[in-house]
């Protein structure tokens, strides 16, 4: 982007003016570029024996860094990699789903074959006070649905200990109550899938351990009206394994989840997604802690690369957006970014600091301005000045509104917004909660 007025051809005034019509211009273009904007599909395995491979390789060189007008640029290679760090969670976890469909096999909906009523009605005797009568221990067979009990009864109700088997092969052995399984009981489905643990009025009820006998995966916790419901761990053949709450079927409020290649992830889950803040731990020494929305790093986060590198800033939908700060920590100059970004890459106003040299302990300032990720132009002091005066003034007409939500007007300064820092200690207070609930296993 050039500039028509020079220093030395222009009066201060228009120096000033030429500055501002050029944020201007760059503020309407990113308009542009974001209606126009195509969102890529993300990359998922929709088979939960997929390749491992093929999903550990979607985020090799995800980020790397190329130089434009002598000038380091931080950005995401969308050839080479359409699944960013986050996005592989949202992959794993879809195929985890997929296999999860064990668990519905013990909903109600999906048994509503065996336990029905017209079983309960079948037996039950008109004589009211059984407590005159004895328990004894007989056979029957059901003819409503073909089913086969014996065991324990008292009149017509089934009571005390029973077997009860259907006519596809599932059966149910344990304690009855009232002509309903009740108490400890252990259902075994006709895929070979087994449910050992409490019962009540027919359904799963308290604390109880589902083995599947297709996929070798396991759920030892609390259930309620058949669903997973409380604390409970699953694991899996792959070794990747939940412990934290359920809700209704589905992982709800804080878990700890092991991914198959032994990246862990502890956080808040909402409705099965994580939603909230969490941290993913990566094996190569990759991390991310912040917040998340709909399994992506969506937020105020920071992220740690494997060499040393740390952004600390806002991402939306996996992806820098907003005021963030990028350190080069293993830099023997101290390079450091603090400025605006956009999809990813560093756009707009920003701040570059970097000694000359390791020996020096001057550190120089540069005010730029970025698009794309590309340095357009250095300024002066006195023409940053004259920008944040701007801003200054523009944050006057629009105090009666929330400034935070108002991203362009935020992005008219090089200056730290106001609520960052409580961001981030927001974020580091609930990563340590997070930290001392979830201690290594």
């Amino acid at each position: 982007m050039e500039t028509e007025q020079t220093p030395e051809q222009d009066t201060f005034e228009r120096r000033k003016k030429a500055i501002s019509q050029e944020i201007a211009i760059q503020l309407e273009l990113k308009k542009l570029q974001n209606k126009d904007q195509r969102k890529k599909p993300s990359i998922v395995t929709n088979s939960f024996f997929g390749s491992q491979a093929q999903m550990s390789s979607s985020i090799n060189n995800s980020y790397q860094t190329s130089m434009h007008n002598d000038s380091i640029v931080i950005h995401v290679d969308d050839h080479n990699s359409l699944v960013t760090a986050a996005i592989k969670i949202q992959s794993w976890y879809r195929t985890y789903r997929a296999k999860r469909e064990y668990v519905t096999r013990q909903s109600d909906s999906s048994r509503r074959k065996y336990f029905t009523l017209a079983e309960f009605w079948e037996t039950i005797s008109p004589v009211r006070v059984y407590a005159l009568q004895n328990i004894q221990v007989r056979s029957y067979s059901y003819q409503s649905t073909g089913a086969q009990y014996y065991g324990q009864w008292l009149g017509g109700f089934r009571e005390g200990q029973g077997v009860m088997t259907w006519p596809d092969g599932a059966r149910y052995e344990g304690g009855w109550h009232l002509n309903r399984a009740h108490g400890h009981g252990k259902f075994t489905h006709v895929v070979g899938d087994i449910y050992e643990g409490d019962w009540y009025r027919d359904k799963a009820c308290g604390h109880g351990t589902y083995t599947s006998a297709t996929t070798g995966g396991t759920y030892n916790g609390m259930w309620h009206n058949d669903f997973q419901h409380g604390s409970g761990l699953e694991h899996w053949q792959d070794g990747s394994s939940y412990h934290g709450d359920f809700a209704f079927g589905e992982k709800h409020g804080l878990g700890r989840q092991v991914w198959p290649d032994g990246s862990v992830f502890i956080g808040q889950w909402e409705g099965n997604s994580i939603n909230g803040f969490g941290r993913q731990q990566w094996t190569d020494k990759r991390s991310y802690e912040g917040e998340f929305a709909r399994n992506l790093m969506h937020g105020f986060g920071r992220f740690r690369f494997s060499d040393g590198k740390v952004y600390e800033g806002f991402y939306q939908n996996d992806k820098k957006h907003g005021y963030g700060i990028f350190k080069w920590t293993n830099s023997p100059t101290g390079r450091r970014y603090e400025g605006w970004w956009t999809e990813g890459r560093q756009d707009g106003l920003g701040i570059l600091f970097e000694k000359a040299s390791p020996q020096d302990s001057e550190i120089k300032v540069q005010y730029v301005i970025y698009k794309d990720g590309v340095k357009q132009r250095v300024l002066t002091n006195d023409e940053a000045h004259l920008i944040h005066q701007e801003y200054e003034q523009r944050l006057k007409k629009t105090a009666a509104f929330d400034t935070q939500s108002n991203d362009q007007i935020l992005r008219m300064t090089f200056v730290k917004p106001v609520f960052f820092d409580q961001k981030c200690l927001q974020t580091s207070n609930a990563i340590r909660e997070l930290e001392l609930r979830f201690t290594p296993e």
